[in-house]
């Protein structure tokens, strides 16, 4: 976290959730909230460099390519979500 942080970040949940989720996130504890401010602030400080941008239709074109091309937990997130359920809809439907 580029200074922001000192403590040590911890491991979130593996299994829960996209892979990438789990493998790119971690836990920041803090002790006392003077410290999470402190660490809020710097983080908005730099939130134009710590971000990637994308559009609905980038992210659309993206999940409909992962599920063409058999990504397993894109599979079985359509396999378990309800008819309705966002990124199924607008994937399937070609609608946003």
């Amino acid at each position: 976290m580029g200074g922001l942080y000192q403590g040590k970040p911890r491991s979130g949940d593996a299994g829960i959730g996209f892979s990438f989720t789990w493998e790119a996130h971690r836990e920041l504890w803090f002790r006392r909230e003077q410290e999470l401010q402190h660490f809020a602030r710097g983080l908005l400080a730099e939130i134009d460099s710590r971000s990637i941008r994308v559009t609905k239709d980038e992210m659309k074109r993206y999940v409909a390519r992962c599920v063409a091309e058999g990504d397993d937990e894109w599979l079985s997130y359509f396999a378990s979500a309800p008819n309705g359920a966002g990124w199924k809809k607008w994937v399937l439907s070609g609608t946003s």
